[in-house]
């Protein structure tokens, strides 16, 4: 029994590993293919290989064509395969099998071929785990895959510029190359390492690319997220508005208005709160609250509200002039409506000179918390 648990776990964590590492295996691709472009392939891959064939001019740029193009194709499969998409999983058997014909029509790395047949088999051992719903895990492996993209662009930054030293002025030491990567990739550029030649220019264009690349990528995993989950929510509370009947409007995110919206909730009664006041709105007051930010001077902020099947709207903003400004504007989004009778307006005002003023605009529902609060007091003496 606890033997068959450690299989089913094992098929369960299996394609988070393949993902990364097919996604870690197209930079890896990315990179041999540059140097293959400039090249360095005998020098940098000979570590492996001693018996590295010449390369012919035609033969390296096809080498360099397809490189790329498997690279791309790795990084897309990397995710998917950590996504459990079974489409991932064909696509990534046929990069394989176009990968080893790749490796042994250009008689480099034949090993890699024997690698792509473990990948293989591990994708077997793997295939019941796919399309299962990954998405409470998919946040941490884009943050990851993010700073995984920034940390390979600078290594490859550094490295390659360093074994292009001779073809630069200003780089002899990996000192240098750290420094020329990381003020090329910020931008600065302050002119005292330069290429001297079209190869370094070319590899320096690559750098660029690859940063903005991994800078891309960073701001679409970890910033892209936060701001779509932002719009979903917007667009969320949006549709819920319109859907929205009998319901209370409140008109400004006080006090009094947090009373009340805790006494709509324990009568299960739907509201949204109007209010523009972005230092009283935080990202725990969004949670807490349904806030809809709109100016109260405008009809379409009530029409957006859905007003028109309102059960009542409160007006408490702190100051008075604010709630009758909103009250005008609450009066003139009812005139057209045939139900207009059927909504109670009510209007908070607080200071006892404004009661009269408020009566001769048409506020007959009015509340003043100060003055049931004194007389409250008054009651208990």
């Amino acid at each position: 029994m606890v033997v068959q648990s450690k299989k089913i776990q094992l098929k369960e964590f299996l394609p988070h590993v393949l993902g990364m590492l097919l996604f870690s295996n197209g930079f890896l691709h990315l990179s041999v293919s540059i140097l293959l472009a400039f090249g360095l392939e005998t020098q940098f891959l000979s570590i492996l290989d001693g018996n590295i064939p010449f390369w012919k001019t035609s033969v390296r740029l096809s080498g360099v064509i397809i490189g790329f193009i498997l690279a791309i194709w790795q990084f897309f499969n990397g995710v998917g395969i950590y996504r459990r998409k079974k489409k991932a999983v064909y696509s990534t058997i046929l990069l394989l099998f176009l990968s080893s014909i790749k490796y042994l029509v250009f008689n480099s790395f034949p090993q890699v071929v024997f690698l792509n047949v473990f990948f293989f088999v591990f994708l077997v051992i793997a295939w019941n785990s796919f399309e299962k719903d990954n998405s409470e895990k998919m946040k941490n492996y884009q943050e990851f895959v993010a700073c995984i993209a920034v940390v390979l662009a600078l290594i490859y930054g550094v490295a390659g510029s360093y074994m292009l030293k001779k073809h630069y002025v200003g780089i002899d030491s990996i000192l240098d190359a750290v420094y020329y990567t990381v003020i090329t990739y910020s931008t600065v550029g302050y002119g005292d390492i330069f290429p001297k030649n079209a190869e370094a220019k070319l590899f320096t264009i690559t750098m660029v690319l690859m940063g903005l690349g991994a800078g891309a990528t960073a701001v679409s995993f970890i910033i892209g997220p936060k701001i779509e989950s932002k719009v979903k929510g917007i667009f969320k509370i949006m549709g819920n508005m319109n859907n929205m009947k009998d319901h209370v409007i409140l008109c400004g995110f006080s006090e009094l208005s947090k009373a009340v919206v805790k006494q709509l909730k324990m009568h299960q009664i739907p509201y949204v709160i109007i209010d523009n006041t972005s230092e009283l709105i935080n990202a725990q007051q969004d949670e807490e609250y349904i806030i809809y930010r709109g100016m109260i001077s405008s009809i379409k902020t009530f029409q957006d509200v859905n007003i028109k099947k309102a059960k009542a709207v409160i007006i408490a903003f702190e100051r008075d002039p604010e709630n009758v400004l909103a009250t005008l504007t609450v009066k003139e989004a009812l005139e057209n409506l045939k139900n207009a009778d059927k909504i109670k307006v009510i209007t908070r005002i607080e200071n006892e000179h404004n009661l009269e003023k408020a009566r001769k605009i048409g506020v007959h529902d009015i509340i003043s918390p100060s003055t049931l609060a004194a007389k409250s007091i008054l009651d208990s003496l």
